[in-house]
């Protein structure tokens, strides 16, 4: 799993699926310049794996212990940076 968003400025929100064929840890990178941006991922059921507002530059951890379809929903209010995400080495 790598998924790389590179922009100049986001400002809108988006949703997207990963499917995750292997229990993983995923790692979730944000570079934060100006504005803000949150991040959820929710499991098939709706099970919040990770939620998070206002992130700021940084890294986050995320494991996820079941095989599956897993929503990431990002909102994003002027945002200028970055974010990606990838599966933990």
């Amino acid at each position: 799993v790598v998924t790389l968003f590179p922009y100049t400025t986001l400002f809108r929100s988006l949703s997207f699926n990963i499917q995750i064929d292997n229990p993983m840890t995923i790692i979730l990178s944000f570079v934060t310049e100006e504005g803000k941006i949150s991040m959820e991922i929710t499991d098939e059921r709706g099970n919040k794996l990770f939620d998070e507002t206002n992130i700021e530059t940084g890294t986050f951890e995320v494991n996820i212990e079941e095989v599956g379809t897993y929503t990431v929903t990002i909102q994003a209010n002027n945002h200028t940076g970055s974010f990606e995400i990838k599966s933990k080495k």
